[in-house]
């Protein structure tokens, strides 16, 4: 599967909109596939923990008080700057 571009390839002001359940593509937290989430914050630019080259992450919060630290944007994001994320399987 191919994930979203890096850091440097993303525009300077991006604008999520998000899925209201967690849609896990990847096999890490298959099992919260379908669990509703809160996000907490999206992360915009590389920090500890969220290296360049992944691109931009959103950490959530399940109701159970579970969090994901850095998500991809194709598990939470449904929408960047007004257009649709298209995930491959």
């Amino acid at each position: 599967m191919k994930r979203a571009k890096s850091f440097t390839n993303w525009p300077r002001r991006i604008r999520f909109t998000y899925k209201r359940r967690f849609h896990a593509v990847f096999e890490q937290h298959r099992e919260r596939h379908g669990q509703p989430f809160t996000v907490i914050r999206a992360i915009l630019r590389p920090e500890r923990g969220v290296e360049a080259e992944v691109g931009p992450m959103v950490r959530i919060r399940f109701l159970d008080g579970t969090c994901i630290t850095a998500a991809w944007p194709e598990e939470v994001v449904a929408t960047i700057n007004g257009e649709r994320l298209r995930v491959r399987a």
